[in-house]
């Protein structure tokens, strides 16, 4: 699979603007525009790789922030939480292990 990332639109809301699923992993490319967080929350089940393509911004892993900026890139562990702040436009690749799709009210609860 190749895929032509320069056709993207960046316009729009926050959030996935590109996914990839293959028989193993996910791959998903995030955008957060400036002042904008994802919240913190338990990385209960596989490690994340997060790829930084453009933008600054921190990472806060298990209370422990971390400057990013565009070429960073930061292995999340599982079992870690973290949140994410985008200090101007975020743009960055997470890629994990695949796993079932998140549910909302179907089942046990999980964590990502």
């Amino acid at each position: 699979m190749i895929a032509d990332l320069a056709s993207v639109s960046l316009s729009g809301r926050s959030g996935a603007v590109w996914a990839h699923e293959s028989e193993q992993l996910n791959a998903n490319l995030v955008k957060l525009e400036a002042g904008e967080s994802i919240a913190d929350h338990l990385n209960g089940e596989v490690d994340v790789l997060l790829v930084v393509q453009g933008g600054a911004g921190s990472i806060v892993i298990d209370g422990v922030a971390h400057e990013v900026a565009d070429q960073s890139v930061v292995l999340v562990p599982r079992g870690t939480r973290r949140s994410i702040h985008a200090d101007r436009r975020l743009l960055y690749f997470s890629i994990h292990q695949r796993r079932e799709p998140l549910t909302v009210g179907q089942g046990k609860p999980r964590t990502i």
